[in-house]
């Protein structure tokens, strides 16, 4: 996994991470970071589709 984010300079930083999938759950550690953690509502071969957050703060 690469992560992209405007860096102090504002000039893009890099950096690299690994990603770990768990049933529905997509965790994204970047190195350095704090994991984030993402729900899935949709797996196929060649698509992914995250659950939307407000949707999960009203179940």
């Amino acid at each position: 996994m690469i992560s992209r984010k405007p860096g102090p300079t504002d000039r893009t930083m890099k950096s690299e991470g690994t990603w770990k999938l768990s049933e529905n759950q997509l965790e994204l550690s970047p190195q350095g970071g704090s994991p984030q953690c993402l729900t899935l509502a949709l797996v196929e071969p060649d698509r992914l589709v995250v659950q939307k957050a407000s949707t999960l703060a009203s179940q």
